[in-house]
């Protein structure tokens, strides 16, 4: 909940609220920057990570990213035309398929981490494997944020794990 005044508990005081998404709003342009190079956009960058993770269904991948299957299946569609993903049928359901990386999809993901960690490095924050989780967050909810919301009352929402 936001207030004018002084933040009491549980409450983000508007000056706080503005200072966040201020921030925000920068890392997310120092990342899209830094992405350039690799020729990824910050939602296909955070795809990747997702899959990078373990293969997994359009299904997860969404949930894991809060976003809307068909906007997944666009991203995925995309990555897999530049040879980062590999879209397989399963063999028990013939309707599943598994995303996984390529190799390509490897390196490319490995490039783009540099690239954002020089990138953070030089406004000196460090990114830790503890702090990756928290601007994917950002970058995700910045990004799905920018875009008009996919199906009626659909609701995108920050989240770094896999709803399962």
């Amino acid at each position: 909940m936001l207030s004018s005044g002084n933040a009491g508990d549980g409450q983000l005081a508007i000056p706080d609220a503005i200072a966040l998404l201020s921030g925000a709003r920068r890392l997310s342009s120092v990342i899209s920057s830094a992405l350039q190079s690799t020729r990824l956009r910050p939602e296909l960058w955070l795809v990747l990570e997702v899959v990078a993770e373990q293969p997994r269904s359009l299904g997860r991948v969404a949930a894991a990213l809060a976003a809307h299957k068909g906007t997944v299946s666009r991203w995925l569609a995309s990555l897999e035309e530049q040879g980062l993903v590999d879209c397989k049928v399963t063999q028990g359901d013939q309707r599943l398929k598994i995303t996984s990386l390529t190799a390509l999809g490897s390196y490319r993901l490995e490039i783009a981490r540099t690239r954002i960690a020089e990138a953070l490095a030089q406004l000196g924050i460090p990114l830790e494997a503890g702090r990756r989780a928290a601007v994917h967050g950002v970058c995700q909810g910045l990004s799905l944020a920018d875009r008009p919301a996919q199906g009626a009352g659909r609701t995108n929402v920050l989240s770094t794990s896999d709803r399962r």
